[in-house]
């Protein structure tokens, strides 16, 4: 009896972690790039947007660039109506669109826990530079975020391994449930 008994308190105590640790990254987060780093192999990379939402089992992170993405506008004299820079402008726009499209759709992954103790977790994203395994660590940072005026941002997470660190910070209202999990 006394197994039994020791064998469910432990079982619910696990649960009980996981769930805190869900509660807390649950959500919209800033991702502070000026206070994040990271070291890829290939392309050098730009972000678009700093918002990375944690939902259920699907994140979704900030659209990525690489150097190696042609996008952009091509230059047009002023007055210059040519069918010929019509179509080298109309080709540009639209590799744009696919580019844009793409990078988008690779924004989109799973995320799950794989461990309470130490605290870490799984973003899988195929083709995401970001994606990969994480461990977490939660603090309190009273300074808020004074680099973008959000000084009520102060609930803030490390997401980090071997080759990135990304600090990201609970958006201005959080819900007292997360807010709450936090303090414990």
């Amino acid at each position: 009896m006394a197994i039994i008994v020791m064998t469910i308190t432990i079982f619910a105590s696990c649960q009980n972690k996981e769930k805190r640790l869900y509660d807390k990254i649950f959500g919209f987060s800033n991702l502070e790039q000026w206070n994040s780093y990271w070291e890829f192999d290939s392309d050098s990379i730009s972000l678009i947007g700093n918002l990375v939402d944690f939902q259920d089992s699907i994140i979704c992170l900030p659209i990525v660039f690489l150097s190696s993405d042609t996008i952009g506008i091509i230059p047009i004299p002023i007055g210059e109506t040519s069918p010929e820079i019509r179509t080298r402008f109309e080709k540009q726009a639209d590799s744009t669109r696919k580019v844009t499209q793409k990078r988008s759709e690779e924004s989109f992954g799973i995320w799950r826990i794989i461990s309470t103790d130490p605290d870490s977790i799984l973003i899988e994203a195929p083709n995401h530079p970001l994606a990969g395994r994480y461990a977490v660590e939660f603090f309190i940072d009273e300074a808020g975020c004074p680099e973008v005026n959000m000084p009520n941002n102060i609930y803030k997470f490390e997401l980090y391994n071997e080759d990135r660190s990304m600090i990201l910070n609970k958006a201005v209202y959080i819900s007292p449930r997360v807010r709450n999990s936090w303090t414990k």
